[in-house]
């Protein structure tokens, strides 16, 4: 991290650690102690693990915000939490689930749903961004629908983490900005 400063690390949280209240300090108190930056870190929550502790995950990420972590929801659209939890929590970006975006280009209900996750996304504020983009098809109606960030293997291969190199350039990134 300190070779690259301008390496992010996501991280996903699970239901159980949503759960425990005692998280958000542990999480501090263990970056106290590290050389890696809260500005470096990015938690994120998968959509199913939010449907079972909104709460708890609103009040874990206004706590992780406030020390600098960016935060986010992972593989929305895969599992039954509503646009009113959207809402009700404060994230930096919300992930499209892959299941959705590999199909956009042939089923319209797949394309239906990623355009009115793009529209309250960014009507709240968030960024969008595009899981498991496989083609340049897709590429193309993301760009369409206004989704600002793709990730996936059609992108670029998964990267070992003592493959990336110490500036930014020499770092192969499997996201891109879309539009």
């Amino acid at each position: 991290f300190m070779q690259n400063p301008n390496l992010v690390l996501s991280l996903n949280l699970s239901s159980p650690s949503i759960a425990d209240d005692s998280l958000a300090e542990y999480i501090l108190q263990m970056f106290d102690k590290t050389v890696v930056k809260p500005h470096q870190i990015c938690f994120e929550i998968a959509e199913t693990a939010l449907s079972h502790n909104l709460s708890g995950a609103s009040r874990l990420f206004k706590r992780l915000q406030y020390a600098g972590f960016s935060v986010g929801l992972d593989d929305f659209g895969s599992g039954l939490a509503s646009f009113a939890a959207l809402k009700d929590l404060k994230v930096e970006f919300v992930k499209i689930d892959g299941n959705l975006v590999r199909n956009i280009c042939s089923d319209e209900v797949d394309r239906t749903m990623v355009e009115s996750i793009y529209a309250m996304a960014h009507l709240l504020g968030f960024k969008t961004i595009a899981e498991s983009v496989n083609d340049e098809a897709a590429i193309e109606q993301l760009k369409s629908i206004g989704v600002d960030y793709a990730l996936g293997y059609y992108l670029g291969d998964l990267v070992r983490l003592d493959e990336v190199g110490s500036s930014a350039k020499d770092c192969r990134l499997s996201e891109i900005q879309v539009n």
